[in-house]
Protein backbone atom coordinates (compact mmCIF):
# COMPACT_ATOMS: atom_id res chain seq x y z
CA UNK A 1 0.00 0.00 0.00
CA UNK A 2 1.31 3.34 -0.43
CA UNK A 3 3.17 5.31 -3.46
CA UNK A 4 5.58 4.43 -6.21
CA UNK A 5 8.24 4.43 -3.79
CA UNK A 6 6.55 2.32 -1.62
CA UNK A 7 6.06 -0.55 -4.47
CA UNK A 8 9.77 -0.42 -6.52
CA UNK A 9 11.56 -1.98 -3.52
CA UNK A 10 9.07 -4.81 -3.87
CA UNK A 11 9.55 -5.30 -7.37
CA UNK A 12 13.64 -5.17 -7.15
CA UNK A 13 12.71 -8.04 -4.02
CA UNK A 14 11.00 -10.09 -6.25
CA UNK A 15 13.29 -9.82 -9.87
CA UNK A 16 15.98 -11.34 -6.96
CA UNK A 17 13.82 -13.93 -5.96
CA UNK A 18 12.82 -14.76 -9.46
CA UNK A 19 16.23 -15.04 -10.12
CA UNK A 20 17.19 -17.49 -7.79
CA UNK A 21 14.08 -19.92 -9.02
CA UNK A 22 10.96 -18.62 -6.82
CA UNK A 23 7.67 -17.69 -8.43
CA UNK A 24 6.34 -14.18 -7.27
CA UNK A 25 3.68 -12.06 -7.71
CA UNK A 26 3.11 -8.38 -6.17
CA UNK A 27 -0.24 -7.73 -4.69
CA UNK A 28 -1.37 -3.57 -4.53
CA UNK A 29 -3.75 -1.41 -5.95
CA UNK A 30 -4.83 -0.73 -9.52
CA UNK A 31 -3.35 2.13 -9.73
CA UNK A 32 0.34 0.40 -9.35
CA UNK A 33 -0.59 -2.44 -12.33
CA UNK A 34 1.33 -0.72 -15.06
CA UNK A 35 4.14 -0.26 -13.21
CA UNK A 36 4.50 -4.06 -11.84
CA UNK A 37 3.15 -5.58 -15.15
CA UNK A 38 6.04 -3.23 -16.51
CA UNK A 39 8.63 -4.88 -14.44
CA UNK A 40 7.86 -8.33 -15.77
CA UNK A 41 6.23 -9.57 -12.46
CA UNK A 42 2.34 -10.66 -11.87
CA UNK A 43 0.09 -8.13 -10.73
CA UNK A 44 -2.78 -9.13 -8.33
CA UNK A 45 -5.35 -6.43 -7.84
CA UNK A 46 -5.73 -5.80 -3.98
CA UNK A 47 -8.06 -3.38 -2.57
CA UNK A 48 -8.51 -0.98 -1.19
CA UNK A 49 -8.08 1.44 -3.98
CA UNK A 50 -7.40 4.81 -3.59
CA UNK A 51 -10.60 6.83 -3.09
CA UNK A 52 -11.39 10.35 -5.38
CA UNK A 53 -11.97 11.54 -1.50
CA UNK A 54 -8.49 11.00 -0.64
CA UNK A 55 -7.25 12.42 -3.72
CA UNK A 56 -9.12 15.44 -3.78
CA UNK A 57 -8.31 15.95 0.06
CA UNK A 58 -4.51 15.92 -0.98
CA UNK A 59 -4.77 18.18 -4.06
CA UNK A 60 -6.54 20.32 -1.77
CA UNK A 61 -3.43 20.91 0.48
CA UNK A 62 -3.76 18.36 3.28
CA UNK A 63 -0.91 16.34 4.10
CA UNK A 64 -1.78 12.91 4.99
CA UNK A 65 -3.23 12.05 7.98
CA UNK A 66 -3.50 8.39 9.76
CA UNK A 67 -6.95 9.09 11.35
CA UNK A 68 -8.02 10.66 7.88
CA UNK A 69 -6.69 7.61 5.58
CA UNK A 70 -7.91 4.97 8.28
CA UNK A 71 -11.58 6.75 7.93
CA UNK A 72 -11.91 7.34 4.50
CA UNK A 73 -9.68 5.19 3.00
CA UNK A 74 -8.38 2.09 3.93
CA UNK A 75 -11.61 0.96 6.23
CA UNK A 76 -14.28 0.89 4.16
CA UNK A 77 -11.96 -1.74 2.35
CA UNK A 78 -10.31 -3.99 4.45
CA UNK A 79 -12.97 -6.89 3.88
CA UNK A 80 -12.60 -6.27 0.25
CA UNK A 81 -8.78 -6.37 0.83
CA UNK A 82 -8.32 -9.35 3.20
CA UNK A 83 -10.95 -11.39 0.04
CA UNK A 84 -8.44 -10.34 -2.35
CA UNK A 85 -5.52 -11.85 -1.03
CA UNK A 86 -7.23 -14.96 0.53
CA UNK A 87 -8.48 -15.53 -2.94
CA UNK A 88 -4.50 -14.92 -4.38
CA UNK A 89 -2.78 -16.89 -1.71
CA UNK A 90 -5.64 -19.84 -1.43
CA UNK A 91 -5.26 -23.32 -2.42
CA UNK A 92 -1.58 -23.95 -1.55
CA UNK A 93 -1.00 -21.07 -3.96
CA UNK A 94 1.46 -19.08 -1.87
CA UNK A 95 4.09 -20.37 0.72
CA UNK A 96 4.53 -17.17 1.99
CA UNK A 97 2.84 -13.70 2.41
CA UNK A 98 5.47 -10.63 2.78
CA UNK A 99 3.35 -7.91 3.40
CA UNK A 100 4.71 -4.20 3.96
CA UNK A 101 2.88 -2.04 6.54
CA UNK A 102 -0.21 -3.41 5.06
CA UNK A 103 -2.15 -4.71 8.07
CA UNK A 104 -4.50 -6.88 5.42
CA UNK A 105 -2.03 -9.08 4.87
CA UNK A 106 -1.35 -10.52 8.44
CA UNK A 107 -5.56 -11.35 8.15
CA UNK A 108 -5.02 -13.19 5.23
CA UNK A 109 -2.08 -15.12 6.35
CA UNK A 110 -3.89 -16.07 9.42
CA UNK A 111 -7.26 -17.14 7.86
CA UNK A 112 -5.59 -19.52 5.41
CA UNK A 113 -3.24 -20.59 7.67
CA UNK A 114 -0.19 -19.76 6.11
CA UNK A 115 2.88 -17.96 7.18
CA UNK A 116 3.19 -14.37 7.08
CA UNK A 117 6.39 -11.87 7.56
CA UNK A 118 6.32 -8.08 8.01
CA UNK A 119 8.89 -6.42 5.30
CA UNK A 120 9.20 -3.08 6.32
CA UNK A 121 10.26 -0.14 4.55
CA UNK A 122 11.07 2.80 7.58
CA UNK A 123 12.58 1.95 11.12
CA UNK A 124 9.74 3.84 12.58
CA UNK A 125 7.43 0.82 11.59
CA UNK A 126 9.38 -1.09 14.30
CA UNK A 127 8.26 1.24 17.10
CA UNK A 128 11.25 0.58 18.83
CA UNK A 129 11.58 1.49 22.63
CA UNK A 130 15.77 1.71 22.05
CA UNK A 131 15.87 4.07 19.25
CA UNK A 132 13.02 5.97 20.19
CA UNK A 133 11.61 7.28 16.30
CA UNK A 134 10.29 10.87 15.45
CA UNK A 135 6.68 10.83 15.18
CA UNK A 136 4.68 12.69 12.31
CA UNK A 137 4.72 16.77 13.00
CA UNK A 138 6.75 16.25 15.76
CA UNK A 139 10.06 17.16 14.88
CA UNK A 140 11.30 18.52 18.39
CA UNK A 141 10.82 14.89 19.69
CA UNK A 142 14.74 14.05 17.97
CA UNK A 143 16.00 16.36 20.91
CA UNK A 144 14.97 12.97 23.16
CA UNK A 145 16.80 10.45 21.31
CA UNK A 146 19.90 10.62 23.46
CA UNK A 147 18.00 9.28 26.23
CA UNK A 148 17.40 6.25 24.89
CA UNK A 149 15.00 3.87 26.75
CA UNK A 150 14.22 6.82 29.10
CA UNK A 151 11.99 8.62 26.85
CA UNK A 152 11.65 5.58 24.31
CA UNK A 153 9.70 3.19 26.48
CA UNK A 154 6.66 6.02 27.19
CA UNK A 155 6.81 7.09 23.59
CA UNK A 156 6.39 3.40 22.55
CA UNK A 157 3.24 3.33 24.84
CA UNK A 158 1.41 6.53 23.75
CA UNK A 159 2.21 5.74 20.12
CA UNK A 160 0.88 1.95 20.79
CA UNK A 161 -2.72 4.21 22.15
CA UNK A 162 -2.84 6.46 19.56
CA UNK A 163 -2.28 3.98 16.94
CA UNK A 164 -5.20 1.21 18.62
CA UNK A 165 -7.70 4.23 17.90
CA UNK A 166 -7.09 4.35 14.34
CA UNK A 167 -7.00 0.32 14.42
CA UNK A 168 -10.09 -0.12 15.31
CA UNK A 169 -11.55 -0.89 11.96
CA UNK A 170 -8.84 -3.74 11.90
CA UNK A 171 -9.90 -5.00 15.47
CA UNK A 172 -14.17 -5.17 14.31
CA UNK A 173 -12.72 -7.01 10.95
CA UNK A 174 -10.72 -9.10 12.65
CA UNK A 175 -13.94 -9.69 14.91
CA UNK A 176 -15.77 -10.50 12.35
CA UNK A 177 -13.60 -12.89 10.16
CA UNK A 178 -13.45 -14.97 13.46
CA UNK A 179 -9.57 -13.60 13.92
CA UNK A 180 -7.98 -13.90 16.97
CA UNK A 181 -7.19 -10.07 18.52
CA UNK A 182 -4.19 -8.35 17.31
CA UNK A 183 -1.09 -7.45 19.52
CA UNK A 184 0.71 -5.08 17.27
CA UNK A 185 -1.67 -1.43 16.40
CA UNK A 186 0.57 -0.81 13.42
CA UNK A 187 1.60 -4.02 11.67
CA UNK A 188 -1.80 -6.09 12.65
CA UNK A 189 -0.09 -9.11 13.97
CA UNK A 190 -2.24 -11.87 16.41
CA UNK A 191 0.74 -14.65 16.72
CA UNK A 192 4.49 -13.18 16.33
CA UNK A 193 5.68 -13.73 12.59
CA UNK A 194 9.01 -16.49 11.88
CA UNK A 195 10.83 -13.99 10.38
CA UNK A 196 10.79 -10.02 9.71
CA UNK A 197 12.81 -8.04 7.14
CA UNK A 198 13.89 -4.56 7.55
CA UNK A 199 14.66 -3.49 3.96
CA UNK A 200 16.64 -0.56 4.46
CA UNK A 201 20.35 0.16 5.27
CA UNK A 202 21.71 -0.36 8.91
CA UNK A 203 23.09 3.61 7.99
CA UNK A 204 19.78 4.75 8.56
CA UNK A 205 19.20 2.39 11.57
CA UNK A 206 20.69 -0.15 13.49
CA UNK A 207 19.15 -3.27 14.64
CA UNK A 208 17.58 -3.35 17.90
CA UNK A 209 16.91 -5.93 20.23
CA UNK A 210 12.77 -4.98 20.09
CA UNK A 211 12.44 -5.20 16.40
CA UNK A 212 9.57 -7.86 15.33
CA UNK A 213 11.08 -11.23 14.99
CA UNK A 214 14.79 -10.19 15.32
CA UNK A 215 14.59 -8.70 11.82
CA UNK A 216 17.88 -6.87 10.86
CA UNK A 217 18.94 -4.07 8.08
CA UNK A 218 19.38 -5.84 5.20
CA UNK A 219 19.79 -2.56 2.58
CA UNK A 220 17.62 -0.73 0.32
CA UNK A 221 16.18 -2.99 -1.95
CA UNK A 222 17.07 -1.00 -5.30
CA UNK A 223 15.07 -0.93 -8.41
CA UNK A 224 17.83 -0.71 -11.48
CA UNK A 225 18.28 3.18 -12.01
CA UNK A 226 16.45 4.54 -15.72
CA UNK A 227 18.07 6.64 -18.12
CA UNK A 228 18.17 10.46 -17.84
CA UNK A 229 16.03 12.52 -20.57
CA UNK A 230 18.18 14.17 -22.93
CA UNK A 231 17.72 17.60 -21.83
CA UNK A 232 18.44 16.47 -18.15
CA UNK A 233 21.40 14.72 -19.55
CA UNK A 234 22.75 17.84 -21.45
CA UNK A 235 21.94 20.44 -18.25
CA UNK A 236 23.75 18.19 -16.23
CA UNK A 237 26.60 18.34 -18.86
CA UNK A 238 27.04 21.95 -19.38
CA UNK A 239 28.16 23.73 -16.24
CA UNK A 240 28.55 22.45 -12.18
CA UNK A 241 26.81 19.94 -10.36
CA UNK A 242 23.11 21.65 -9.32
CA UNK A 243 20.85 21.56 -6.06
CA UNK A 244 18.54 19.08 -6.97
CA UNK A 245 14.99 19.34 -5.63
CA UNK A 246 12.61 16.07 -6.13
CA UNK A 247 9.61 15.61 -3.74
CA UNK A 248 8.60 12.50 -4.54
CA UNK A 249 5.46 10.91 -6.05
CA UNK A 250 3.20 11.52 -3.40
CA UNK A 251 3.97 14.53 -1.99
CA UNK A 252 4.54 16.37 -4.98
CA UNK A 253 0.33 16.53 -5.25
CA UNK A 254 -0.37 18.31 -1.66
CA UNK A 255 -1.71 21.11 -2.94
CA UNK A 256 0.60 24.76 -3.86
CA UNK A 257 2.88 23.44 -0.99
CA UNK A 258 5.13 21.64 -3.40
CA UNK A 259 4.94 24.91 -5.89
CA UNK A 260 5.71 27.06 -3.21
CA UNK A 261 8.97 25.06 -2.04
CA UNK A 262 10.23 24.94 -5.77
CA UNK A 263 9.94 28.60 -6.18
CA UNK A 264 12.09 29.28 -2.70
CA UNK A 265 14.43 26.91 -3.84
CA UNK A 266 14.66 28.29 -7.28
CA UNK A 267 15.40 31.60 -5.40
CA UNK A 268 17.71 30.66 -2.91
CA UNK A 269 20.13 29.05 -5.36
CA UNK A 270 20.03 32.13 -7.34
CA UNK A 271 21.70 33.98 -4.60
CA UNK A 272 23.74 31.19 -3.61
CA UNK A 273 25.29 30.76 -7.09
CA UNK A 274 23.87 27.59 -7.38
CA UNK A 275 22.15 25.55 -10.31
CA UNK A 276 18.96 24.28 -9.47
CA UNK A 277 16.87 21.79 -10.87
CA UNK A 278 13.54 20.71 -9.86
CA UNK A 279 12.17 17.54 -10.58
CA UNK A 280 8.30 18.52 -10.51
CA UNK A 281 6.37 15.64 -10.46
CA UNK A 282 3.27 17.01 -11.86
CA UNK A 283 2.43 18.99 -15.20
CA UNK A 284 0.38 21.76 -12.81
CA UNK A 285 3.91 21.67 -10.52
CA UNK A 286 5.93 22.08 -13.64
CA UNK A 287 3.67 24.90 -15.12
CA UNK A 288 3.78 26.88 -11.88
CA UNK A 289 7.07 27.35 -12.02
CA UNK A 290 8.48 30.71 -13.03
CA UNK A 291 8.71 31.51 -16.85
CA UNK A 292 11.39 32.24 -17.92
CA UNK A 293 13.41 29.94 -14.95
CA UNK A 294 16.25 31.79 -13.80
CA UNK A 295 19.84 31.25 -16.07
CA UNK A 296 21.34 27.98 -14.92
CA UNK A 297 17.83 26.10 -13.82
CA UNK A 298 16.14 23.52 -15.51
CA UNK A 299 12.48 22.10 -14.81
CA UNK A 300 11.21 18.96 -15.58
CA UNK A 301 8.73 16.31 -14.87
CA UNK A 302 11.10 13.94 -13.59
CA UNK A 303 14.28 12.15 -13.54
CA UNK A 304 15.35 8.32 -12.20
CA UNK A 305 16.93 9.37 -8.63
CA UNK A 306 19.47 6.61 -9.19
CA UNK A 307 21.03 8.32 -12.08
CA UNK A 308 20.22 11.84 -10.91
CA UNK A 309 21.14 12.50 -7.20
CA UNK A 310 25.17 11.34 -7.80
CA UNK A 311 25.68 14.44 -10.45
CA UNK A 312 23.98 17.20 -7.80
CA UNK A 313 25.86 19.23 -5.68
CA UNK A 314 23.34 19.16 -2.93
CA UNK A 315 19.53 17.37 -2.65
CA UNK A 316 15.98 18.69 -1.21
CA UNK A 317 13.91 15.91 -0.78
CA UNK A 318 10.79 15.17 1.37
CA UNK A 319 12.51 12.61 3.34
CA UNK A 320 10.42 9.45 1.99
CA UNK A 321 11.90 5.89 2.45
CA UNK A 322 13.40 5.62 -1.29
CA UNK A 323 13.88 8.78 -2.19
CA UNK A 324 16.35 8.89 1.20
CA UNK A 325 17.64 5.84 0.38
CA UNK A 326 18.91 6.85 -2.89
CA UNK A 327 20.03 10.74 -1.30
CA UNK A 328 22.22 8.32 0.73
CA UNK A 329 23.68 5.94 -1.51
CA UNK A 330 24.68 9.23 -3.86
CA UNK A 331 26.98 10.78 -1.27
CA UNK A 332 25.58 14.56 -1.42
CA UNK A 333 24.68 16.43 1.76
CA UNK A 334 20.69 16.74 1.90
CA UNK A 335 17.83 19.61 2.66
CA UNK A 336 14.80 17.59 4.39
CA UNK A 337 11.17 19.01 4.08
CA UNK A 338 9.15 16.18 5.70
CA UNK A 339 5.35 16.50 4.84
CA UNK A 340 4.09 13.84 6.66
CA UNK A 341 4.70 10.44 8.46
CA UNK A 342 7.99 8.23 8.18
CA UNK A 343 9.58 11.45 6.79
CA UNK A 344 9.98 13.47 9.98
CA UNK A 345 11.85 10.21 11.49
CA UNK A 346 13.90 10.00 8.17
CA UNK A 347 14.76 13.65 8.29
CA UNK A 348 15.80 13.22 11.61
CA UNK A 349 18.19 10.66 11.29
CA UNK A 350 20.07 12.37 8.67
CA UNK A 351 20.58 15.48 10.99
CA UNK A 352 21.63 13.02 13.42
CA UNK A 353 24.04 11.93 10.64
CA UNK A 354 25.82 15.13 10.07
CA UNK A 355 24.56 15.25 6.37
CA UNK A 356 21.76 17.03 6.47
CA UNK A 357 19.30 19.74 7.63
CA UNK A 358 15.77 20.10 8.05
CA UNK A 359 12.50 21.79 8.31
CA UNK A 360 9.26 21.04 8.43
CA UNK A 361 7.27 21.56 5.01
CA UNK A 362 4.86 23.56 6.02
CA UNK A 363 7.33 26.19 7.58
CA UNK A 364 9.54 26.46 4.87
CA UNK A 365 10.46 29.66 3.28
CA UNK A 366 13.40 31.08 1.86
CA UNK A 367 15.03 32.29 4.43
CA UNK A 368 14.73 28.64 6.51
CA UNK A 369 16.05 27.30 3.47
CA UNK A 370 18.90 29.82 3.19
CA UNK A 371 19.70 29.35 6.72
CA UNK A 372 19.73 25.16 5.87
CA UNK A 373 21.64 26.10 3.02
CA UNK A 374 24.13 27.94 4.86
CA UNK A 375 24.05 24.18 7.57
CA UNK A 376 24.89 21.92 5.19
CA UNK A 377 28.01 23.96 3.22
CA UNK A 378 29.76 24.20 6.54
CA UNK A 379 33.04 21.95 6.47
CA UNK A 380 32.38 18.27 7.39
CA UNK A 381 28.96 17.82 5.57
CA UNK A 382 30.17 16.71 2.71
CA UNK A 383 33.05 14.70 3.34
CA UNK A 384 30.26 12.58 6.44
CA UNK A 385 27.40 12.36 3.08
CA UNK A 386 30.54 10.91 0.88
CA UNK A 387 31.23 8.36 3.55
CA UNK A 388 27.85 7.20 3.68
CA UNK A 389 27.18 7.18 0.15
CA UNK A 390 30.58 5.01 -0.72
CA UNK A 391 29.11 2.56 2.51
CA UNK A 392 25.70 2.29 0.75
CA UNK A 393 26.74 1.58 -2.84
CA UNK A 394 28.74 -1.09 -1.07
CA UNK A 395 25.61 -2.87 0.29
CA UNK A 396 23.19 -5.60 -1.83
CA UNK A 397 19.80 -5.10 -0.40
CA UNK A 398 17.94 -7.42 -2.70
CA UNK A 399 21.15 -10.03 -2.30
CA UNK A 400 20.35 -9.93 1.71
CA UNK A 401 16.81 -10.42 2.04
CA UNK A 402 16.66 -13.06 -0.46
CA UNK A 403 19.23 -14.74 1.82
CA UNK A 404 16.82 -14.38 5.15
CA UNK A 405 13.52 -15.60 2.98
CA UNK A 406 15.31 -18.52 1.75
CA UNK A 407 17.58 -19.50 5.50
CA UNK A 408 13.61 -19.46 6.33
CA UNK A 409 12.35 -21.68 3.83
CA UNK A 410 15.45 -24.23 4.59
CA UNK A 411 15.00 -24.41 8.36
CA UNK A 412 11.34 -25.00 7.50
CA UNK A 413 11.66 -27.63 5.01
CA UNK A 414 14.62 -29.57 7.03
Amino acid sequence: MGSRGDVLPFLALGHGLVARGHAVRIATSSNHAALVAAAGLPHIRMRPEPTRTARAETEAGRTPDIHRLMAEVIAPGIRDGHADLVEACGGGACDLLLGSVVPIAPMAAETLGIPWAPAVLQPIAFLSAHDPPVPPDMPWMSALNALGKLAGWPQRLVAHALLARSARPFAEARRALGLRPARDPLLNWAAPPPFGLALFSPELAAAQPDWLAGARPTGFCRWPDGTLPPEVEAFLAEGPPPLVVSLGSSMVRVGGLPQAIHAAALAVARRAGLRCLVLAGTAENLAALPAPLPPGCLGVLGAPHGAVFPRAALILHHGGAGTTGEAMRAGRPMLVVPFAGDQFDHAARMVRRGVAATCPARRLDEAALEAMLRRVMAPGFAARAAALGAALRAEDGVAGACAVIEGWLRRRRA
